[in-house]
């Protein structure tokens, strides 16, 4: 689910945490740990990620958020079944990152064209 919002960042993220209430947690590091420090296409605009789960039943829901302008483009993404189980062990024991992983540098986009947060490139044609 994608919508645009007057709210902050962090307005999205409190309300977001409230909403789900009782028996969701936060991921901390899940998305910004080692695995999130690798080079490749970056996205053109600062990037703001959380993920909040719960064990039972096993589900994840991960908020993509990025300002354009006065707005805050938040993207939503549930997953939930047996991959968000081994997801879920990951978030408890997290491996160290194999040192290839990072060795990749950052990249920047050819010009007339937009990385987007899930890693797609557009290029403007004309």
């Amino acid at each position: 689910m994608h919508f645009d919002t007057a709210l902050s960042p962090a307005q999205v993220t409190a309300h977001f945490t409230r909403a789900l209430g009782v028996g969701w947690l936060e991921a901390p590091d899940f998305l910004n740990g080692p695995y999130e420090q690798q080079g490749g296409f970056q996205p053109g605009n600062a990037v703001g990620n959380l993920a909040l789960y719960r064990k039972t039943p096993a589900e994840l829901l991960h908020v993509t958020m990025r300002v354009v302008g006065n707005v805050t483009q938040v993207s939503l993404r549930k997953q939930a079944g047996g991959d968000t189980e081994r997801m879920l062990e990951y978030i408890g024991a997290r491996p160290p990152a194999p040192p290839a992983f990072l060795v990749l540098p950052k990249l920047a986009a050819p010009a007339n064209s937009v990385v987007q947060p899930q890693g797609e490139v557009t290029v403007a044609m004309g």
